[in-house]
């Protein structure tokens, strides 16, 4: 049940905003308050004369409007016998639910309407036309929000393209350290020009990448490399594995298929009856073509299996150094090369590992990054350089092995007294600092298509209150502990602030003037 009830202070705020068809009971602005002013007179023995007077009117209609103002005081004196599961609804508190059930409900605008409809008041009901305006309005008004908002903070970037139900892009930006959100634009198309133009408006708000990270898409590296030429590229490894790892799935299928066709025909080969005749002898002819031809294959897929874990293990933090890194990563490429040649039928593995070859000199950036942090840290602390080269290669060994405690003792003797576990939380902490992929974005991407999975195109003003929705947010859990509790917005700026709905009421969104403000 939906029951409009009316507080004083409400009905004040309602004459204040110049809305007169909020007063119930028939007022208008000059009779509520001559009701209002003729009870405090009265109760301070002032003659009613002098109100009437004052309003023009005679002590008869001041004597009706005292009346009326005491028959709504008691309809509010009434209010604790309406049911429990009332609510009340202002202009301001519909829009609110608009914006949460299109923003945190994923709703689309006719299911917008339906629940506002089963409200079952005409106070709240809304046209899917008024609906749009509105959330296209607060998305204007969001996005002047974030242009406020410096981003001189950030210095690392994931970079990424999603395509909407209308196959446009929306090039997508995020912070991998605070989660922030520094773009998420629709555009015509995704070339190199694309991207440089919407990074050079990001220059202007303070953003200055020294790594961005991404795919291979050409027009993404090309644009972010024209507009931060001195930044490190640094290939997405999510998508480097996932392209590598596909074909060796595929390797790995296809020798369980020819195994299972062996142990078909050998259990075919075994039942028949008629071992001379022309069908059985092909059977085993072709039965004998897969055995020689299985172990081999078995073989070669268990050192395909070797060599991808190994490859794996080099590009996370193996403990080894950029040219140590490289050489053996030549050499597992090479071999994944060789078992790939000897089968016709794995052509597409021996494709994407000459492309991960040719990729391997920016996917593994990181660790250049990280020893040039290292070089930067020790010189700021006044150790010397080797000291965490040292800590760092303790990860390549055992942590029960006699090479960890001999690389610690190696360590220590160059660290000053009761000094080692501090220094081993500033390494860790410069390990864990290092970006390598962009899954913070395809996070981003994966959420985004709740919204574009209801609408066949996302205008610029929803992507705008989306992004401001999302940087607003604040996490309730997260593996990082320091995020727990905090939006992206203050983990980029260090300071509190409200979520978004509070957030647009804060800046005004609910003012007067907005239209203005938006326009």
């Amino acid at each position: 049940m939906l029951t409009s009830l009316y507080y004083p202070k409400e009905i004040l705020k309602s004459l204040l905003s110049g809305v007169p068809t909020s007063l119930p009971g028939g007022f208008n602005s000059c009779s509520f308050f001559m009701g209002l002013i003729g009870k405090w007179a009265d109760q301070v023995n002032l003659p009613v004369t002098v109100i009437s007077e004052a309003f023009g009117v005679t002590p008869q209609a001041v004597y009706g409007n005292i009346n009326r103002l005491a028959q709504l005081e008691a309809r509010i004196d009434a209010q604790p016998d309406i049911p429990a599961d009332c609510i009340i609804l202002t202009q301001k508190g519909i829009d609110k639910i608009i914006l949460a059930l299109a923003l945190d409900a994923h709703a689309s605008l006719e299911g917008i309407q339906r629940v506002l409809a089963t409200l079952d008041c005409k106070n709240t009901r809304r046209s899917i036309g008024h609906i749009s305006e509105f959330l296209s309005k607060a998305g204007a008004f969001a996005a002047e929000i974030t242009k406020a908002i410096p981003l001189d903070g950030i210095c690392h970037g994931a970079n990424d393209e999603v395509f909407d139900g209308s196959d446009k892009p929306v090039l997508t930006g995020v912070d991998p350290d605070s989660t922030y959100i520094y773009l998420m634009q629709n555009m015509d198309d995704r070339k190199g020009e694309t991207w440089e133009l919407a990074m050079e408006t990001l220059k202007d708000l303070g953003l200055k990448l020294k790594v961005a990270i991404s795919d291979a898409g050409s027009g993404l590296l090309k644009g972010v490399k024209a507009a931060f030429p001195d930044a490190d590229t640094q290939l997405d490894l999510f998508h480097v594995l996932r392209d590598i790892g596909r074909p060796v799935y595929r390797f790995k299928e296809h020798t369980f298929k020819e195994l299972a066709e062996c142990y078909k025909l050998e259990s075919a080969a075994a039942k028949e009856k008629r071992q001379w005749s022309q069908r059985a002898r092909k059977r085993q002819k072709k039965l004998a073509d897969y055995k020689t031809a299985i172990p081999a294959m078995i073989e070669d897929f268990d050192m395909l299996d070797i060599l991808y874990s190994w490859l794996r293990e080099m590009v996370s933090f193996s403990g080894h150094s950029y040219d140590e890194v490289m050489e053996l990563m030549d050499w597992i490429l090479d071999e994944m090369l060789a078992v790939s040649i000897r089968h016709s039928w794995s052509y597409k593995l021996s494709s994407e590992i000459l492309r991960f070859k040719d990729r391997l000199p920016t996917t593994m950036l990181f660790i250049s990054r990280l020893f040039r942090d290292f070089s930067m840290k020790a010189e700021a602390m006044g150790l010397p350089k080797e000291v965490f080269r040292l800590l760092y290669s303790r990860l390549s060994v055992n942590k029960e092995s006699e090479a960890y405690a001999e690389l610690t003792r190696q360590a220590s003797a160059l660290i000053p007294a009761g000094e080692l576990a501090n220094v081993e939380k500033v390494h860790d902490e410069i390990v864990t600092g290092i970006k390598r992929a962009s899954s913070m974005v395809e996070n981003v991407n994966g959420r985004l298509r709740a919204y574009m999975n209801i609408k066949r195109h996302v205008s610029s003003n929803f992507y705008s209150l989306v992004q401001l929705h999302m940087n607003a947010k604040k996490y309730r859990r997260s593996r990082v502990a320091s995020r727990k509790g905090h939006s992206p917005l203050e983990l980029l700026t260090g300071k509190p602030w409200p979520e978004f709905i509070d957030l647009l009421e804060e800046y005004g969104f609910w003012d007067k003037d907005m239209a203005e403000q938006v326009a």
